[in-house]
């Protein structure tokens, strides 16, 4: 009901998505005042899941110049590849998203943008890892 709660407009802007409907979710993004925790990837994905990829592809390409000179989230960076249908680059991103223990990898095992991946090897390595591992 507060609409400057920004937080709330992405998590209902990802739920719209999952829900196949990409048009609401970035009615939801787009209201924001601020970014929020892993908001950054939000309007790429969306981008990606509703078929237009030069959009998509743009958003990345942002990013990885905004990554030069701050700190950008490659577990972000690895959502949107996935959201691309980039399973090597997705998996890539995570492996540095673990390296440098990005906090959103709490976030692994349940995402659904990263349902492509799951089946892939280095995938599962990389889940196995942040079982056993102490946070």
């Amino acid at each position: 009901m507060d609409r400057g709660l920004d937080h709330a407009r992405s998590l209902l802007g990802r739920t719209y998505l999952r829900m196949g409907d990409p048009v609401r979710a970035m009615g939801e993004f787009e209201q924001r005042r601020a970014m929020t925790i892993g908001s950054s990837a939000d309007v790429p994905v969306a981008h990606a899941l509703a078929g237009r990829r030069k959009e998509a592809l743009a958003g990345l390409q942002r990013l990885l110049d905004e990554a030069r000179d701050r700190y950008v989230s490659p577990y972000d960076i690895a959502t949107i590849y996935a959201a691309l249908d980039e399973p090597e680059a997705a998996l890539g991103s995570l492996e540095r998203a673990l390296a440098l223990r990005d906090p959103m990898l709490h976030l692994l095992r349940v995402d659904p943008t990263l349902d492509g991946l799951r089946a892939e090897p280095r995938f599962a390595a990389l889940a196995a890892w942040f079982s056993r591992s102490p946070s």
